[in-house]
Formats: structure tokens, sequence, C-alpha cells
């Protein structure tokens, strides 16, 4: 009789994310709800502010190399008549911003504030050079007089070179935040966006199983 052993190798790919910080928004392998309205910006990121009344100012704390957390106060907020734009604060290398249309992007969901982030790689001259830089993050439109009616939004998005803004064209509707009394505009005329955003390093690892068999012949 002959015997024979015969071996079968499958390999598998793994795709794994890492950071030297610790996560202020946390990801699962379920996409969070509010994935379903997110979208990305309509207007180039690169064209300059058409919006009236100031851009504000920012305040950024650091959470290590990878993770900060901006507060943008935007000023003159109900006389914005298109959008306003944050300055640019760096991130895990990545230069962020943020966009905010308080009447709603009229080329997605007018009648509701659409609030973005906007994540360019400072190093690429040209748009035609492809980068990308996966993070995860929080948006949220604060609500000075009681933080729980604070309203949040989370989500991950894989920002490119052809995929620069992700966020909410619905973040919710104007009325509720223009009212002078739901506790969101302060000093007048003011409201605060603060966003919480995590770059992630990303890593693949190659895992290979082996599969003995043995089969015999007579």
């Amino acid at each position: 009789s002959q015997q024979t052993t015969s071996s079968s190798s499958s390999e598998a790919v793994s795709l794994s994310s890492t950071s030297s910080s610790a996560a202020a928004v946390s990801l699962s392998s379920d996409p969070p709800a509010a994935m379903s309205s997110s979208s990305s910006s309509s207007e180039d990121p690169s064209a300059p502010s058409t919006a009236s009344g100031g851009q504000g100012s920012i305040a950024i704390e650091r959470r290590g190399d990878y993770s900060a957390v901006c507060r943008w106060t935007v000023a003159n907020f109900s006389r914005i008549k298109s959008r306003a734009l944050s300055k640019y604060f760096e991130v895990g290398g990545f230069d962020c911003r943020l966009l905010v249309y308080p009447r709603g992007d009229s080329q997605a969901l007018p009648g509701y504030i659409s609030i973005y982030l906007q994540i360019m790689d400072p190093t690429i001259s040209s748009n035609s050079s492809k980068w990308e830089c996966f993070t995860s993050y929080r948006l949220s439109l604060v609500n000075l007089a009681d933080d729980s009616k604070t309203i949040h939004r989370d989500s991950w998005h894989r920002f490119s070179s052809k995929k620069k803004s992700h966020g909410w064209c619905d973040f919710t509707p104007c009325s509720s935040v223009l009212e002078p009394k739901a506790g969101f505009v302060l000093n007048g005329d003011s409201v605060l966006i603060m966003a919480d955003i995590l770059i992630l390093n990303e890593s693949v690892s190659f895992t290979r199983d082996n599969n003995n068999s043995s089969n015999s012949e007579a």
C-alpha cells in the first residue's frame, strides 16, 4: 500500500486600526445610526469662504499626537447667509477644519443646520496626488443652558484626496437652534460647535492557516 500526505494552505488578510492615544469615539463592527444621514459636503473644501460675519475662534485640546478636541465659537451665527469655515488645526499630521451651514446646505437639505469635518494632507501639493486618512470623530452642537440637550453625532470616514469632507446635512433643524430660549445661542449671537477627532493608523497583517489532511491509497 502507498500513503501520501497532502496539505493545503489559505491566507487570510486582516486589517487593524491602532492609535497611540485613547479613543474619544469608540469604534464597533457595526456603523452607528448617525451614518444613515451622514454625507460629504457638496462644495469644494478648498474654495474660499463666502459667509458673511466672522469665522469665530477655536480652542484646541490635544490628547496625544493623534487625538484632539476642537471648540469652535461661531460668531454672528444667525447672520451667516451661506457657510462659515473654522481655521485649520493639526491632528495626527493632517490639517483639519470645520464647516457649518447655519441655514442648511442648499444643495443638500435646506432648513437643517449642516455641519461637516474636512481633512487635508498638508504634505500633498497637488489635488491629483492620492492620500488617505481613516478617522473616527464626533461633532457636537453645544447647549450652553443644559448640557443634556447638547446634540452629538458620531461617525468614522476614510478621508482622501477625492473625499475631503464628511458630516451631516441634517444635523438638526435650524429652528431648534436659532430659537433664543433653546439654549444654543450665547453672547447674543454665537454658537459653540465641538469636534472630537481621532486619527487612526492602519496596519495590515497576514495570517496563514494550514489544514493538513491524509489521503490513503491501497
